[in-house]
């Protein structure tokens, strides 16, 4: 897939259409999202599959004339490249984990306003889950950044931000019996500018920052000893980087014995947050930046990990001091 070579660089949603087919079961699945997803944009410009659009203002057709396959590729990657070269006046940090009885995908995000954002409108922030190899039988086939959803629906949530502020969010979605998979669930969120026109200076439908994290990069499923699958599940520390605190979610889904500790980049042990019996369930561990002397560490990457009975999973954070 061409955006291998960009992973954690760019977020990517597929949508599917009602054309050429309107058996097609990507669209069947989600019409009402797709086709008020669609209308988001100018209808007379997106009416042609397949097609691609970047940052929320150019469409481009794959097999059209402009340009034409295979030249469409040189394109893109030119396209990417130079949005990539663009600095964003938001960032988000997210997080995410699974419910013990797999059934919900929790999300936790901050945006955070580190440069002046220029807009007519206020933005809105939406949330969409989508399946990194989601396959239908023929003649629809397999898909790698299949959407599926949009939470809390098609519209997001408007929301007003300025520079030096830092918005927190929380929120969630049903991993739907049959239909979600949760290790290929694709969790993204995004802010978009809603400008109505072309306001010298301001962009609509621009994409103001985007966040993709699979949910399966932050949670193993293992087999346990009665054959049963059993997740693990430890997210992205938050805040990160961080000045003062930041806190750890985990999951232990069937209980028992756990060690969630902080070490150097070396390896060297900083210190143990948590170690001993955790109930089933989610949990939450925050570390001040001491180690387990109680002095305070120095800046630096700090790495941390979380080992139980059925396996173990690990991140990496920033302190600053």
């Amino acid at each position: 897939m061409f955006f291998d070579q960009y992973e954690g660089q760019v977020a990517p949603l597929s949508y599917h259409m009602y054309w050429p087919s309107s058996a097609d079961s990507f669209y069947l699945f989600n019409p009402t999202d797709i086709v008020e997803r669609r209308s988001y944009y100018d209808p007379a410009i997106l009416n042609y599959v397949p097609a691609f659009r970047y940052d929320g203002k150019k469409s481009q057709d794959l097999f059209g004339t402009a340009p034409a396959y295979p030249e469409f590729f040189v394109w893109l990657r030119g396209a990417v490249d130079s949005l990539r070269a663009i600095s964003s006046p938001l960032r988000i940090n997210m997080s995410q984990y699974v419910s013990n009885d797999l059934d919900t995908v929790y999300v936790s995000f901050d945006i955070v306003a580190v440069d002046t954002i220029i807009y007519d409108v206020d933005p809105d922030v939406y949330m969409a889950a989508s399946e990194v190899a989601h396959t239908y039988p023929a003649p629809t086939g397999h898909h790698k950044y299949a959407f599926r959803k949009m939470y809390p629906d098609s519209n997001g949530e408007m929301t007003s931000i300025q520079k030096g502020d830092s918005l927190h969010f929380d929120w969630s979605y049903y991993v739907v019996p049959g239909q979600f998979h949760v290790d290929k669930l694709i969790t993204t969120i995004w802010v978009q500018n809603d400008t109505d026109a072309a306001i010298p200076g301001k962009q609509r439908n621009k994409v103001l920052q985007a966040a993709q994290a699979r949910v399966v990069d932050l949670a193993s499923v293992v087999r346990g000893d009665d054959g049963a699958d059993v997740m693990i599940g430890l997210g992205q520390s938050a805040p990160n980087p961080f000045t003062s605190e930041t806190t750890i979610a985990y999951m232990v889904q069937g209980g028992g014995k756990a060690h969630l500790a902080v070490y150097t980049a070396t390896g060297r042990l900083v210190t143990s947050l948590v170690d001993g019996y955790v109930e089933p369930g989610t949990h939450a561990a925050t570390w001040n930046g001491r180690d387990r002397f109680g002095k305070e560490v120095g800046s630096g990457v700090y790495y941390y990990r979380l080992e139980t009975e059925d396996g173990s999973r690990g991140g990496r954070m920033v302190y600053l001091k």
